[in-house]
């Protein structure tokens, strides 16, 4: 039963921090800002229908090193691919996972150099966020007196919350037209909703162990998500013996971290 239940706060944050990696080396500066002239960027994150959803993105850069960024993600059901559901653990098997999140945001972008659209900037981004997950599984739980049993499961998983990010990147001009938007580092703060259910479906032939478990699942599953970093101890765990489902909530502080890549072209 161990990290059965773990992993889905984990991919929460995981998911909807979109962290992607990416480089070119064909860099060719624009004009400084002494010869500025109003641009817009379309751009895309080559790599966010892993994530579940297309993510795209707009930057206005209205006046010399200051631009207004605007982010939507788009939900695209997304399979989880097998190396990823790993991370539930040895005591889970046959894991079939979907998912899929929507965001929406904007920013303000300060540059640092004295290029417009081009070089290290900060930007301060408010958001939103939603993510859902649902997937099915073998898995073994511990029923305390009444012993270890595998169960066929299903496991769903809600998040939607706000938030503020202090991003800091380099932004990367191809050919003048060509944008490479690298985000180096992104503290969030968030103030969101969680929660996941894990759910019985085998039958009847596992209504006898769930009888008399409610303590001892309890006990089990808050141990193990007191490892979840600020939020883990605050989650509040129900267990019902006669809907045979455990769930966990959460309502506050959701802190996250911001990494990724972005490529569009300048009009």
């Amino acid at each position: 039963m161990k990290k059965i239940f773990l992993p889905l706060f984990f991919l929460t944050a995981a998911f909807s921090a979109q962290a992607q990696v990416g480089s070119d080396d064909s860099i060719l500066l624009p004009s400084p800002s002494n010869n500025f002239s109003r641009s817009i960027a379309a751009k895309i994150n080559p790599l966010s229908f892993s994530f579940g959803k297309l993510s795209l993105a707009g930057e206005w850069n209205y006046k010399p090193k200051r631009s207004v960024t605007f982010y939507l993600g788009l939900p695209i059901s997304t399979t989880a691919p097998a190396k990823l559901t790993e991370v539930m653990g040895e005591d889970v098997k046959d894991a079939e996972i979907k998912f899929k999140s929507f965001s929406i945001g904007a920013g303000y972008r300060m540059y640092l150099g004295k290029r417009d659209m081009t070089g290290f900037y900060f930007e301060p981004i408010l958001k939103y966020v939603t993510f859902d997950m649902e997937g099915k599984y073998k898995g073994e739980f511990d029923f305390g007196a009444q012993g270890k049993h595998q169960i066929d499961a299903l496991a769903t998983n809600k998040y939607s919350g706000f938030g503020i990010t202090a991003q800091m990147g380099v932004q990367f001009m191809i050919a003048k037209r060509v944008t490479v938007d690298l985000y180096l580092l992104g503290p969030e703060a968030n103030i969101g909703k969680v929660s996941s259910m894990i759910k019985d479906e085998t039958g009847p032939t596992t209504d006898m162990y769930w009888v008399g478990s409610k303590q001892s699942l309890e006990k089990n599953f808050k141990e193990n998500l007191k490892d979840i970093p600020v939020i883990g101890d605050k989650i509040e765990v129900e267990v019902n013996e006669n809907d045979k489902y455990i769930k966990g909530e959460y309502n506050g502080f959701v802190p996250g971290l911001r990494a990724g890549l972005t490529l569009g072209y300048r009009f």
